[in-house]
């Protein structure tokens, strides 16, 4: 669950950014976010680990205080608010203009939250079998790169560190905070059958990210070469489109379009949980199942009003996404530790 956090949306958009600054040198810019997150998901294990049983919601209060406590996480909130409203939104970007023109994004918005509130009903454990059913999908993303054997030219990826440091940097901030999206361990940690493997978890989920985000940048390279690509919305997708073996095995791109949609919808599911468990943490409440609904209809609401066009959505998260997303995922955790270590504020395993 950890890696589909990520890799839903990062495998298809993931390329073109890095791309733009770093060209042939995208590929490193994956490996310098893949250290960098690793560094993220272990700093939110180590905080959580000194607050067993509780999640990021709940144990902000211990560090901070109640008021601040609930105040920052409220920003965390809106933060996670934020992510789902942009994935939906990444949904519809995708389905709606290529697959369904003539069908109403509400329409295909709605088709997408609908089954996330059934399952999310359901309850963590649903969500998480599902999950399991789905993450075997990724596979067929190596697959896809085999198949795509004939149009792979090597020679695209020369000559390496061309583009020189400072590209490379600029290039690795976005993937870095999609990385960062891993802070979500610090909400799930209390619900794994053995918390104590965290580490290991979260090691493992970032091996796995940085293979399937890797592949995604290898490929798109591969095929259209380090300048094309930053064009494209989906690049992943479009490279897809261009295998074709014996004038039989062609157009197999609804393979990516299944994989990102199983993946699109746990993905929502996974933030969406987040919101309403926070949100019913901070407000005091038993159970989060009465804010399902009303928080579907915010979601639904503002993956409309934060990003009116495509074109919005694309400089959004390319531009606004890095520095916002690693505020929340980088700055802000590494206060919370700060504060806790001067504060001495550790809570003893109930």
């Amino acid at each position: 669950m950890l890696a589909q956090v990520v890799l839903a949306t990062a495998v298809l958009t993931a390329p073109s950014l890095p791309i733009a600054y770093a060209g042939q040198d995208a590929w490193l810019c994956i490996l310098l976010a893949g250290v960098g997150g690793l560094l993220i998901a272990c700093l939110m294990v180590n905080l959580s680990r000194r607050f067993p049983g509780e999640t990021l919601f709940e144990y902000l209060e211990d560090i901070l205080g109640k008021i601040p406590g609930k105040i920052v996480s409220f920003l965390y909130l809106w933060f996670f608010l934020h992510i789902v409203t942009v994935v939906v939104r990444e949904f519809g970007a995708l389905l709606n203009p290529i697959f369904l023109p003539e069908t109403p994004l509400v329409v295909i918005h709605i088709l997408a939250l609908a089954p996330v509130a059934y399952m999310l009903w359901q309850g963590l454990e649903v969500m998480a079998r599902t999950n399991e059913i789905f993450a075997s999908l990724l596979l067929f993303g190596v697959i896809l790169v085999i198949l795509a054997a004939p149009q792979i030219k090597l020679t695209n990826f020369l000559p390496v560190l061309d583009a020189g440091p400072v590209p490379l940097l600029k290039g690795t901030l976005a993937p870095l905070a999609w990385f960062g999206e891993l802070i979500t361990v610090a909400v799930f940690l209390p619900y794994f059958n053995r918390p104590r493997d965290g580490y290991r978890i979260a090691g493992l989920a970032v091996c796995m990210i940085t293979f399937m985000l890797g592949l995604a940048v290898f490929l798109t390279i591969a095929v259209f070469g380090p300048y094309v690509p930053a064009s494209y919305l989906f690049p992943t997708f479009n490279a897809v489109r261009l295998i074709q073996l014996a004038n039989f095995v062609e157009r197999l791109e609804i393979l990516v379009v299944v994989i990102w949609v199983a993946g699109g919808l746990l993905k929502i599911g996974a933030f969406y949980w987040i919101i309403v468990l926070g949100a019913a943490q901070t407000l005091g409440l038993r159970t989060y199942r009465p804010l399902i609904l009303p928080v579907g209809v915010i979601i639904l609401a503002l993956s409309f009003i934060f990003h009116r066009n495509n074109l919005e959505m694309v400089r959004y998260i390319g531009l606004t996404w890095p520095f916002y997303g690693l505020t929340h995922e980088l700055l802000l955790p590494l206060l919370l530790f700060g504060t806790a270590l001067l504060r001495g504020k550790r809570r003893k395993k109930k």
